[in-house]
């Protein structure tokens, strides 16, 4: 729940300092796929290197979680994977109003901005 918070907010944050550059790009003529391509990758990029950096942390951890817990293995393939689809999916889901608000822009008021 609280990634998922912190997700919403960051891309909450990260469209409303775009929103001149959104509206820019839809004044131009782009279609609103093509916006919601262009967060939808960026999304992913941070959700990639987010997991990218949970999984090295914890393999460095690994020892330590072994050391602490009775009867339960340090590398549990199941859970990892749970974890890796669970954070996938929070992430589509906080990047779905964001997107949706992009979307629905008005290039002139987004042009008046500011």
């Amino acid at each position: 729940m609280l990634a998922s918070i912190g997700l919403y907010g960051t891309l909450d944050y990260a469209v409303k300092c775009r929103t001149r550059e959104i509206g820019v790009r839809m004044a131009l003529g782009a279609q609103p796929a093509r916006i919601v391509g262009l967060l939808s990758g960026e999304v992913l990029l941070w959700t990639v290197c987010g997991v990218a950096v949970g999984l090295c942390a914890y393999a460095a951890a690994a020892v330590w979680i072994r050391s602490v817990l009775y009867d339960v293995g340090s590398w549990e393939p199941m859970v990892v994977v749970s974890v890796v689809v669970l954070v996938g999916l929070v992430a589509a889901i906080a990047a779905a109003p964001a997107t949706w608000r992009a979307v629905r822009t008005d290039p002139a008021r987004a042009l008046r901005v500011e």
